[in-house]
């Protein structure tokens, strides 16, 4: 089974994704950014869903974290933010995001097809 890590603050929204995705794929979760880059290097998953705006560190630098190591550089990676900041959206496409989605314009339905898409499942 495919493997997705989910690193989202907002803890409903991270309860929902889980719930809702633990039903195609293997779902591992992370409250912050430090938590979701250490699980990132400790489950290695197939995808992230990762959330722009967190705590102890933002969702750039988890990526470009990410990025910059062999394991790292091939995961595809979906931003999900509520923010619509130009600098941030760019950055991310630079660093190889597969898509930059703002939470609002998102129906679980369409995310969990973009996810099946990604992995090929």
């Amino acid at each position: 089974m495919k493997k997705v890590l989910i690193v989202e603050d907002e803890a409903p929204l991270r309860g929902a994704l889980s719930q809702n995705l633990s039903k195609y794929f293997e779902v591992i979760a992370a409250k912050n950014g430090r938590e979701g880059l250490d699980k990132a290097r400790e489950f290695v998953p197939d995808l992230i869903l990762l959330d722009m705006i967190l705590p102890e560190m933002v969702g750039v630098e988890v990526l470009s974290s990410i990025r910059e190591s062999d394991w790292g550089k091939k995961i595809p990676v979906i931003a999900l933010t509520n923010l619509t900041d130009i600098n941030m959206e760019m950055k991310s496409r630079e660093l190889g995001v597969e898509s930059y989605l703002i939470k609002s314009n998102v129906s679980l339905p369409n995310l969990i097809k973009d996810i099946q898409k990604i992995l090929h499942v």
